[in-house]
């Protein structure tokens, strides 16, 4: 899709060739463990913060959010007046409370090792930042799949483990409808990095390479798992590449049966009635593997 193939760029664009293999094998350590003290955003699922710091007693949502939304901002961060227009958008909210947000969140994150908080105070010009140490799960997905593309068939672990990361679908929190007379929370969320419709079509393509890379060394079983993260990601299935990939994979094992179930599956999840009534390069593919009788 469009959207994957400019997260793959960006993805490409951020990623320094020069770095050395196993560049990131420090960030994935601290993910997994926890350990160094880094704060933790994970977006590939429901949004969590961990960090070192007392949790917010108030305004917790809004810090969390806070969070989120800086470190979709990256590099160039946000003003205070940015702040205040995209979490309390079309709200006229004091100063007071959204300096108490700030704050709270700070003391949330905690302090990095040499004492300096993780979330920077304002720069000579009036910027917040998160500190480029912050860990993002997104951030760390695209990180290993860039290099995992850049190693061929020897980057499928690279890519497992970028989809180890997918812990449901994406940002699945900030779907949750505003209730009457609370601030329309994550509205700021299309266009930005964190766009939960680029997020997914990331893991779909992400998902699909694995696969094609399983299936051209036999690995039926990673190619299976692949579709399962690809699915976790996206429970409504409502992308067909998961499904002509687990297509392929019950052909390549020869098990026609399973492929005459997966395609009934398909049609009652499209509420279709016929593989002609799906996606072209679905209904192809259908042709393709169980031709009509002649």
């Amino acid at each position: 899709s469009s959207a994957a193939s400019a997260a793959s760029a960006g993805s490409a664009a951020a990623t320094a060739a020069s770095r050395a293999r196993g560049a990131w094998t420090p960030d994935r350590a601290r993910w997994r463990s926890g350990d160094g003290g880094s704060p933790r955003v994970a977006v590939l699922g429901p949004i969590r913060i961990t960090a070192a710091g007392p949790p917010p007693q108030r305004r917790r949502r809004a810090c969390q959010e806070l969070v989120v939304y800086l470190a979709a901002r990256g590099e160039s961060g946000a003003s205070a007046v940015e702040i205040s227009h995209s979490l309390w958008p079309h709200q006229d909210i004091p100063a007071t409370v959204r300096n108490e947000v700030i704050a709270s969140t700070r003391r949330w994150l905690g302090l990095r090792p040499d004492g300096q908080p993780w979330l920077h105070e304002s720069d000579s010009a009036g910027r917040y930042r998160l500190d480029p140490d912050v860990l993002v799960d997104w951030y760390l997905f695209r990180r290993l799949r860039a290099r995992g593309e850049s190693r061929g068939v020897a980057g499928a672990e690279d890519l497992h483990t970028a989809l180890g990361l997918v812990t449901g679908a994406p940002l699945h929190d900030a779907e949750r409808p505003a209730l009457a007379g609370i601030r329309p929370a994550y509205s700021w969320l299309p266009g930005t990095a964190l766009q939960p419709e680029l997020i997914l079509a990331g893991i779909t393509d992400t998902a699909h390479e694995l696969v094609e890379m399983c299936l051209s060394t036999g690995d039926f079983d990673g190619a299976r798992h692949a579709v399962g993260r690809a699915w976790l990601a996206d429970p409504h299935r409502s992308d067909d590449q998961p499904w002509r990939d687990l297509l392929r994979i019950a052909y390549a094992e020869g098990n026609l049966e399973e492929v005459r179930t997966i395609i009934a599956d398909l049609l009652r999840y499209r509420d279709a009635e016929h593989p002609d009534e799906l996606s072209p390069a679905t209904a192809t593919l259908i042709s393709e593997l169980l031709p009509a009788p002649r």
